[in-house]
């Protein structure tokens, strides 16, 4: 009787467990979470906090910022935020920066700061009115006009900002010299005619101590006006007129050619400028270029 009781028994426990389902080892019963209070600590959110302001709202010179939690929570797993580290800027007076929480001025804030007062550079401000500005200056070295610059290489030709030599004196490149003197325009009539020639004319002296010779004639030379315009020399060392005011050209003229070793030899050169017998006053150019080469000399010449 007794063993068929706990029989009946047994098998009834078996059955609720069955029908009611059982607990696992991780709080869970048939796989659905339990209100196990060691459950929920396990699963716990995190916490959303509410703030009043960073306080002071300007750092302060110990660069530390704080604020206070204003809302309750519980349930939930973390740890309020409440202090932050920020850079201190001093208010600093008109016209100063703060620079690692030092009041100064910048070096520049534009390039107008940073005038060396040297022509042949171009001046910069780099980082503008910042704690790194710094001025920069470049040397010019491209041919421009008007910017009030003669690079090394530059001349009248390429850059309007450049001169040239006084009218008289000698340029020597090594055993060979030239001088130029007594430029004028000239205006040549002829007889029977209604033409009027201009023509650039001046003296020119050339000298070789050398041991070689050396070639030079009115084809190396130019004469250029006050705006630049160019005219070319020629092979032909005088006008070829007839009668008129310049009828001896051919007599005064440098020859030109080889000049033999120790040698000199002088003379006008004459440059055309055009048949209507007008030109520009001003401040003309003489260049001269030597044969092959890319070198040049120019004189200054006013022409009034």
């Amino acid at each position: 009787m007794q063993k068929r009781l706990f029989v009946s028994l047994l098998v009834l426990v078996i059955a609720a467990l069955f029908l009611f389902g059982c607990t696992d080892s991780t709080g869970s019963v048939n796989g659905e979470p339990t209100s196990n209070s060691n459950v929920a600590a396990q699963g716990q959110p995190a916490c959303v906090y509410a703030y009043t302001d960073w306080t002071p709202a300007t750092c302060p010179s110990n660069g530390i910022q704080t604020r206070t939690q204003t809302n309750s929570v519980s349930n939930c797993t973390g740890t309020p935020v409440l202090t932050q580290t920020c850079t201190y800027a001093p208010q600093c007076s008109s016209g100063e920066i703060s620079c690692s929480g030092v009041c100064k001025k910048a070096a520049c804030k534009a390039a107008s700061d940073c005038d060396d007062n040297v022509k042949g550079t171009t001046d910069n401000c780099l980082n503008p009115n910042s704690c790194t500005a710094t001025c920069s200056h470049t040397p010019v070295t491209t041919c421009s006009d008007s910017d009030g610059v003669c690079p090394l290489g530059c001349n009248i030709m390429s850059d309007n900002d450049c001169s040239g030599l006084a009218i008289g004196n000698t340029v020597s490149a090594g055993d060979f010299s030239l001088t130029v003197s007594n430029p004028t325009v000239t205006i040549c009539t002829q007889a029977y005619s209604t033409d009027r020639t201009a023509y650039f004319v001046f003296d020119l002296q050339a000298e070789n101590k050398g041991t070689s010779e050396r070639y030079i004639s009115g084809y190396n030379f130019k004469a250029v006006d006050p705006n630049r315009k160019q005219y070319e020399g020629s092979f032909m060392p005088y006008p070829l007129v007839f009668g008129g005011n310049c009828a001896d050209a051919k007599n005064t003229s440098f020859s030109g050619g080889s000049l033999l070793p120790n040698s000199k030899d002088s003379g006008k050169v004459w440059i055309k400028l055009n048949s209507t017998g007008d030109y520009t006053k001003g401040k003309w150019y003489i260049v001269y270029n030597q044969t092959y080469s890319n070198d040049y000399t120019v004189y200054e010449a006013q022409i009034n």
